[in-house]
């Protein structure tokens, strides 16, 4: 019987296994072991013993708060390791991509590192070649990080340390700032706009983690980290923002299904993208198009819908239909029909 489409071999499983393990240098559970392979925990275990079983691959075994953890043993004798001309290029490409969001320390940092980079080269000749840009990263309306690189430095100690930092933040909901005290797990960017995800934790006593918090980094106005460390055993694992494969970043709502018409090169633009795991296109005989799709925050999707003015008609669900109405019948009342 054929195998489904991203299931992975035994073979493929513990080759991903031994280069999580060697180049990380991380200690990983049992538990994220096998969420990360997508097998079983015994699996997992057969996995490390027959690698166990190659000479000069030594496992380190420990348990914290009754789990599990692996790591590989640091070897005296480093692997031979080489980059290719390609590969560098492809991360140079990466930076350039990127840059515009950082601040100036950390872009120059990202220089000096694929600088370094180079020496791994198998045909050092080539480095020339392999660190000339090739890519640029452009933004509209770009924020400037200048005034944030040391809140993403710590940020940065925080996430490799599980260390519970206090957040000044002003929300664009608000007047006035909130304190929030939460565990950083990772900085993401979306929509030319840095972010930290983590999870909320007590405020007191021991760091319980407790639900999930998204910050966007140029609205935080202090960033201090305390001395609370997050167990590793319980710091769990974030899901994905599009772990389900809906519209929008903030799950504001229970998935919802949305319907819209475009034409014109509206039409042209939605043919070209993927918008939710489940999309449904219709071809209409006038040319235009019909998109249906999953959405998880009502917000996102009636500014979407208004990103197009008359080339999109969101047809339901029907309380955003009236809520869009509602956005352009205001919109409409900056362009008077009575302006001289």
């Amino acid at each position: 019987m054929p195998r489904k489409k991203h299931e992975s071999t035994a073979t493929e499983k513990a080759l991903k296994l031994l280069y999580l393990l060697l180049f990380t240098g991380r200690a990983y559970s049992l538990g994220d072991l096998a969420e990360t392979l997508e097998c079983s925990r015994q699996t997992v275990l057969r996995l490390i013993d027959q690698l166990e079983a190659i000479p000069g691959a030594k496992f380190q075994r420990r348990t914290e708060n009754r789990q599990s953890y692996y790591q590989i043993q640091v070897l005296c004798d480093r692997p031979k390791v080489s980059l290719t001309d390609t590969e560098l290029s492809q991360l140079v490409l990466c930076r350039e991509w990127m840059c515009h969001l950082l601040p100036e320390g950390m872009r120059a940092n990202l220089e000096k590192t694929a600088e370094k980079a180079a020496v791994l080269l198998d045909d050092y000749e080539t480095r020339s070649h392999a660190l000339t840009p090739l890519g640029q990263g452009v933004a509209k309306g770009r924020i400037d990080y200048s005034a944030f690189e040391k809140i993403l430095e710590r940020l940065m100690v925080a996430i490799r340390e599980r260390q519970v930092v206090e957040a000044v933040y002003l929300s664009p909901h608000r007047d006035t700032p909130k304190t929030h005290v939460f565990v950083p797990v990772r900085v993401m960017a979306f929509h030319e706009a840095l972010y930290v995800r983590g999870w909320k934790v007590a405020e007191r006593g021991i760091p319980e983690v407790q639900q999930e918090i998204t910050l966007a980094i140029h609205r935080l106005q202090v960033l201090q980290p305390t001395r609370r460390i997050v167990p590793e055993g319980a710091l769990r694992i974030l899901p994905p923002v599009d772990e389900n494969g809906h519209f929008g970043m903030s799950r504001q709502t229970a998935p919802f299904e949305v319907s819209a018409k475009f034409s014109s090169g509206g039409a042209r633009y939605v043919r070209e993208r993927k918008w939710s795991a489940c999309d449904r296109l219709e071809e209409t005989s006038d040319g235009t198009v019909v998109l249906t799709f999953q959405a998880q925050s009502e917000l996102e999707v009636v500014k979407w819908i208004l990103s197009f003015g008359r080339e999109a008609e969101l047809l339901r669900p029907a309380h955003l239909r009236d809520r869009v109405r509602e956005e352009l019948a205001d919109a409409l009342g900056y362009y008077s029909l009575c302006e001289a």
